[in-house]
């Protein structure tokens, strides 16, 4: 019996689905999120949370000029003020190892994917700011505050799926 077209699941939400599924195999998989991400980009909720950002007139200004911030050096924001956010935030990155350019690189077409680059390259500047730490729970943290702060879907799905990642633990170390 053949299912009506509107009751069809989409190849979109497939691959949503899909997406959702290896990461919870594997949390820690970063190419699991930005499938995700780049997934979620042109959803009817990505659109919407980016109409709200416009809404901030400072917001509203980055999108519209595109402002795109090169490559950070982190040797000379070590040179930087210690109570600045340069200096902290190069401070954290050498000491965790990190490289300040390890996101996934899109294009920016419009003020969508505008917004997903500023917010991948941007990410571990909001673990300076937030305190959170990089580990599986510091992240479901700085997820849920980004929800809050830019209502983008992504942060939905991580959070409502690490929830359940920990909660089926929780499940797994209870059971006989």
């Amino acid at each position: 019996m053949l299912i009506p077209e509107q009751r069809r699941i989409s190849r979109d939400f497939k691959t949503i689905l899909k997406s959702m599924v290896c990461l919870f195999r594997e949390p820690t998989n970063l190419d699991y999120i930005y499938n995700l991400e780049d997934e979620l980009r042109y959803t009817q909720a990505s659109l919407l949370a980016v109409e709200w950002l416009k809404t901030k007139p400072e917001v509203l200004l980055l999108i519209q000029e595109r402002y795109i911030a090169p490559n950070p050096n982190i040797e000379v924001l070590l040179q930087y003020p210690e109570d600045s956010l340069g200096y902290a935030y190069a401070f954290y990155i050498k000491k965790s190892g990190f490289d300040p350019s390890f996101y996934r690189q899109i294009q920016v077409e419009d003020d969508v994917s505008y917004v997903l680059l500023r917010s991948r390259q941007t990410h571990d500047i909001w673990h300076v700011v937030t305190g959170f730490k990089t580990d599986g729970l510091g992240e479901l943290g700085l997820k849920a505050f980004k929800l809050a702060q830019t209502r983008r879907n992504l942060a939905v799905f991580l959070v409502g799926g690490g929830l359940l990642f920990i909660h089926s633990r929780q499940i797994a170390r209870c059971s006989p």
